[in-house]
């Protein structure tokens, strides 16, 4: 096993500034499959190091999770509860140990379409072009159509089983009650057109 640490925040605590960190334990090595998706471009004005394309899945899953807790830390959603909570039971649908990618592109699926950060803030930042690449079909973009956007998810069954599992979070019906019923009932249609358009069940969202 070993240990990354992720730093949380910081803050001033008794005239002293303090860093906080997460302590993330993992096996030594863990493997990884190739996405057939070709990485995302680099930031201009920058060289491709060849320590960007090595694969540390515990210092990417604890990265991933500290981007995202900084990256959606002032926001809340629609029932006025952080935001960070709905990537956080997203990715603990995934074992870190088993499927570190899906994980991760997780814990960053609405960071660059819900925050100021950007896929090239990702990179510099240091997550691994693999999980840009999941990110990156997760994320809405104005050159894709919806049905454009949904049709590459569907083609990626790693991008698929994350998209299936923030739609399920979205979904329950317990985060739904919160709602005014006027929004509610708006969006159960939505997350129903998106499963019907990611053709998935309603058994097959919520796996």
């Amino acid at each position: 096993m070993k240990a990354v640490y992720a730093c949380l925040g910081d803050a001033p605590v008794d005239g002293l500034w303090q860093f906080f960190y997460e302590r993330t334990e993992f096996p030594a090595s863990l493997e990884v499959v190739d996405l057939p998706i070709p990485h995302p471009p680099l930031p201009q004005g920058t060289t491709l190091a060849s320590k960007k394309n090595e694969w540390d899945a515990g210092t990417q899953v604890a990265l991933a999770r500290a981007m995202a807790v900084m990256a959606h830390r002032s926001q809340t959603d629609k029932a006025g509860v952080a935001y960070i909570t709905h990537p956080a039971r997203v990715a603990a649908r995934f074992n870190p140990a088993t499927k570190p990618l899906e994980h991760c592109a997780a814990w960053l699926h609405d960071v660059a379409q819900d925050t100021d950060l950007t896929l090239d803030d990702l990179w510099a930042a240091g997550i691994h072009p693999k999980v840009l690449a999941l990110v990156a079909l997760l994320t809405r973009r104005p050159e894709f159509s919806t049905e454009e956007y949904y049709d590459r998810i569907g083609a990626d069954p790693r991008a698929l089983a994350v998209k299936a599992a923030a739609i399920d979070d979205n979904a329950d019906p317990a985060r739904l009650q919160k709602l005014h019923p006027n929004v509610r009932e708006r969006l159960k249609s939505k997350y129903a057109r998106a499963r019907q358009a990611l053709g998935l069940t309603e058994k097959e969202g919520a796996r």
